[in-house]
């Protein structure tokens, strides 16, 4: 195909348009960020264990945010690292989760898993565009678990259409439900992934 030689209505300069689709392919994001939300015991380790593996077969690379692993990072709450797993640990992550949303606003904690994203994207610059932040990398991040509806709109807001929400209302065990849990994240991939990012 021939390009085009078109000038901008503003200036003299002309700028040459080859194939106008791949010019905007070429400009998404090859990087997903996909948000986990569920009940306590409703299987969203099991569900983030199995999204990752299949977001690896396709080619990404996995990145597992876990906002419970952020809280203790936080100066006034680097005590609870040295709590053994189990209930206490469990009850000081909760209760600090609690009082950052209560002093700070309800998507606290979401603005915090942005802030490590952008930290481990810094480890992968190869690809990326330094003045808008895209890469051309398959780089999926799964932040483990959002809570209130604010951190989801504040992650869609930043992300838009590389941000993915998964929510499981019921328990789901990805070993006793066998096929099904391939099948919902196949699902996923035919719909969103496989759809939208080429």
């Amino acid at each position: 195909m021939e390009a085009i030689s078109v000038r901008k209505s503003d200036t003299s300069k002309t700028t040459q348009i080859s194939k106008p689709i791949d010019d905007i392919k070429a400009r998404r994001s090859q990087e997903l960020i996909i948000g986990l939300c569920g009940a306590i015991g409703s299987g969203t380790r099991d569900l983030e264990k199995n999204l990752a593996l299949a977001l690896g077969q396709n080619g990404y690379k996995v990145e597992i945010i876990k906002i419970s692993d952020l809280i203790p990072n936080i100066k006034s709450y680097e005590r609870i690292n040295a709590l053994p797993t189990g209930y206490d640990r469990y009850e000081a992550l909760q209760n600090a989760g609690n009082e950052l949303r209560e002093k700070y606003g309800n998507s606290v904690l979401a603005e915090i898993a942005v802030h490590e994203i952008i930290g481990r994207r810094a480890t992968h610059t190869e690809g990326v565009e330094l003045t808008t932040g895209k890469t051309k990398q398959k780089i999926a991040y799964i932040v483990n678990q959002l809570k209130h509806h604010e951190e989801a709109q504040l992650l869609q807001t930043v992300y838009r259409q590389n941000f993915y929400m998964i929510g499981i209302t019921t328990f789901w065990n990805a070993f006793s439900c066998g096929n099904h849990s391939r099948n919902i994240i196949n699902f996923c991939f035919e719909r969103a992934i496989s759809g939208l990012i080429i």
